[in-house]
């Protein structure tokens, strides 16, 4: 099969209680409303090589006509790192260029190079620790056999296929060719040959090893064989990885950047500079940021921010999104059997690179803020916990206590709103967070005057609309919240992350449970605020979670059907088909998008309708492996499981302080189990574990304290 190049810019821009028929109805109207809503080849040639390449026979096409993509491996660093160095020829084609940082590897992960696993599969993979060497042959094809890693990645469930990018190419007959330390060249998997016809997992390319020499001669050498290359090649990538432990690292590769840039000046073509493997940090807890730059020589100057539909966010990509825009870029993206991600755009930006340092340096500096976040948290937690007992146990006025302890309930929503403050000041960030979070909890305590469940409805919908109206805005605080830890681990955030969701769905159900006790008449617009938060945390064009809105519906149903006085059969048939709905509804809308424009989300509903369920096994295994993953690395989940079940156990037996103060308060009952119950949902099956459900669990412990506070006996 032959296909043309595509000649077109390869780079768009983007510039009484609630009534059982009720939720069914107003869903299927909401429903109904939203839905109207190849260079060709022939027989290879030997080509010799110049000196000192001379000796080395090399199987090329005839001479390419069309346009090349040279894809440059930088050695090993961050953004950072880059932009301080004096590298005036990355400088240059950093600012004619579109930039961008991708997480790789941290450098305590055992597995540092599944970045480049990830680059030739097209999406997340795994090397399984160390991908094999590559070897030279003496036909002078580079040999690597990836048995291992395949092997590895079919036991993670990961689905990917690490030759994919390269099995492409060998479909099309286009040429390409590596030029590395074939000795140790990590290149080779990127753009790697495969066999599969014949079901042989060794794989080869044609390429050449850099001569043992004086820096001078390496230098040389690269620029000698570049230029015997691109004539003959579609595609040419150069590992410059083996300079990592060289002194003046970046220095030599700035020139050999140099060196290369005159030559395919002479040429329309693509060009990327990445680093695609960790650097060795000292510190285990700093992930690390790679640049990804890409200069397209054919059309127009486009300088600006690299986004991908991985993320939504300008700046920041993930490693999968470079293999689709390299066969996108030779209009082989949708043949049949290639890769279904779908290639980088690039957002216009008029300070793209100060943007890019403030983007690099927030998350970096939030990444290392983590842990001592999660310390403090947990902190908090327990002393709310201790507060519940000492309410249980002693019974005293402490009106102060429960306010504080409510505010536990709203760290996350703390976390994010002092995230404006600029990295390095890690005590203040932390210490307006958690202010914020006992002002919310003293807001209660305050308009409790009219009765603490007008306090508890008044603190938790305020809380719950913050994170709502973040998410309708593109979620400018979350993406810089110290809670967010999946920005750097998977860089597939875009909308709502896990954590903050568990505590979206904790504080709506507590406050529509609260308001609807105070408020019967209000059932009907509690139904419109749940239906409506269930589709911002489930819609791609906003929250993007759909684990996010499967937990909410579960929670806002668990609210719903617990308010009943009676459950019957139609009750529980409407909640069935509602909680269907909240997987199958944002799904549905996404698919109405081009497929260029879907997110995760649509991509995997289009995969289901097509036939393909393999995708769907994939997924639920390996989220559940993450989930046990999660578990067994949190030691701290199941002590905070036990406490939490005690304090709710001391408070809500017979004659506790929270017992007696819920007493006829069915709503909100409902409420706060709701929230216990959509906790448990969302560690079971979101990536995040324990951490999902963690900000829900905490919510309804919170509001049990707090009540415990008020409660008839300790006024007294």
């Amino acid at each position: 099969m032959k296909r043309s190049p595509k000649r077109e810019s390869w780079l768009p821009r983007r510039g009484s209680s609630v009534p059982g028929a009720f939720w069914p109805a107003l869903f299927a109207l909401l429903l109904s409303l939203m839905l109207g809503a190849s260079a060709g080849a022939s027989r290879l040639t030997t080509v010799q090589l110049p000196a000192p390449l001379a000796g080395w026979p090399y199987d090329f096409a005839p001479t390419h006509s069309g346009p090349r993509t040279v894809i440059i491996a930088l050695p090993a660093t961050t953004w950072a790192e880059l932009r301080s160095a004096d590298l005036p020829h990355l400088r240059q084609i950093i600012e004619q260029g579109s930039v961008g940082v991708m997480p790789v590897a941290s450098a305590s992960d055992a597995d540092r190079y599944r970045t480049w696993a990830t680059l030739g599969a097209g999406r997340p993979a795994i090397a399984g620790r160390q991908l094999p060497p590559a070897r030279m042959s003496p036909s002078g094809a580079i040999r690597m056999d990836l048995r291992s890693p395949q092997a590895a990645n079919g036991k993670a469930r990961t689905g990917a296929d690490l030759a994919l990018l390269g099995w492409a190419f060998e479909v099309e007959m286009l040429s390409r060719a590596v030029i590395g330390d074939a000795g140790d060249s990590i290149c080779p998997a990127f753009l790697v040959v495969g066999s599969p016809l014949d079901g042989n997992p060794v794989l080869g390319m044609s390429g050449t090893h850099l001569p043992r020499a004086s820096p001078a001669a390496t230098r040389a050498a690269i620029r000698d064989g570049l230029a015997a290359f691109l004539p003959k090649c579609a595609a040419v990538a150069i590992d410059l990885t083996w300079l990592s432990g060289c002194q003046d690292a970046l220095g030599r590769a700035d020139a050999i950047i140099g060196d290369v840039m005159s030559v395919v000046s002479e040429y329309s073509a693509q060009v990327y500079v990445l680093s695609p493997v960790s650097p060795a940090h000292s510190d285990p807890d700093l992930r690390t940021l790679a640049p990804v730059i890409l200069l397209d020589s054919r059309g127009p100057e486009t300088v600006g921010l690299l986004t991908g539909s991985g993320t939504r966010w300008p700046g920041l990509i993930t490693a999968a999104d470079i293999a689709p825009t390299v066969l996108d870029f030779w209009g082989l993206h949708e043949h049949d059997g290639f890769m279904t991600g779908r290639s980088m755009l690039v957002s216009g930006d008029s300070a793209p690179l100060r943007r890019l340092d403030r983007l690099d340096s927030m998350l970096t500096d939030r990444y290392r803020l983590r842990v001592p976040m999660a310390k403090l948290y947990g902190v908090y937690g327990l002393l709310a916990a201790l507060a519940g007992v000492a309410l249980a146990v002693w019974r005293r006025r402490t009106r102060f206590l429960g306010a504080a302890a409510l505010g536990v309930a709203f760290v996350p929503v703390g976390l994010a709103i002092a995230a404006p403050i600029p990295p390095g000041h890690d005590a203040l960030y932390l210490g307006v967070s958690f202010a914020i979070a006992v002002a919310f909890g003293l807001l209660g305590s305050t308009s409790a005057r009219r009765g603490p469940t007008f306090g508890l409805a008044l603190a938790m919908l305020l809380g719950a609309g913050l994170i709502v109206a973040d998410v309708l805005n593109g979620s400018p605080l979350m993406r810089f919240s110290a809670l967010e830890m999946g920005i750097m681990m998977g860089s597939r955030f875009y909308g709502i992350g896990n954590e903050h969701m568990g505590a979206l769905v904790g504080l709506t159900t507590i406050g529509l449970g609260a308001m609807v006790q105070v408020a019967s008449s209000r059932g009907r617009l509690a139904a419109l605020i749940g239906i409506f938060v269930t589709l911002v945390v489930g819609l791609a064009c906003w929250g993007a979670n759909w684990g996010g809105s499967f937990t909410a519906a579960v929670g806002l149903l668990a609210l719903w059907l617990l308010s009943v006085p009676r459950v019957k059969a139609r009750h529980v048939a409407a909640a069935l088909a509602l909680l269907a709905g909240s997987v199958v509804v944002p799904a549905a809308l996404d698919l109405l998008n081009a497929p260029p424009n879907r997110s995760h989300i649509g991509a995997s509903a289009a995969a289901l309708l097509s036939g393909s369920t393999a995708g769907l096994g994939d997924t639920i295994t390996r989220k559940a492996a993450i989930v046990l993953k999660v578990i067994r690395v949190a030691p701290w989940s199941g002590p905070a499981a036990l406490i939490a079940a005690g304090v709710f156990w001391l408070q809500l037996r017979r004659g506790a302080p929270a017992r007696r103060a819920l007493e006829g308060q069915r709503f909100l009952t409902a409420g706060i189990a709701a929230a216990l119950i959509a906790g448990v949902v969302a560690m079971l099956i979101n990536d995040s574990g324990p951490a999902a459900g963690m900000g829900a669990i905490l919510a309804a412990l919170g509001a049990v304290v707090f009540l415990a506070s008020r409660a008839p006996e300790v006024m007294a």
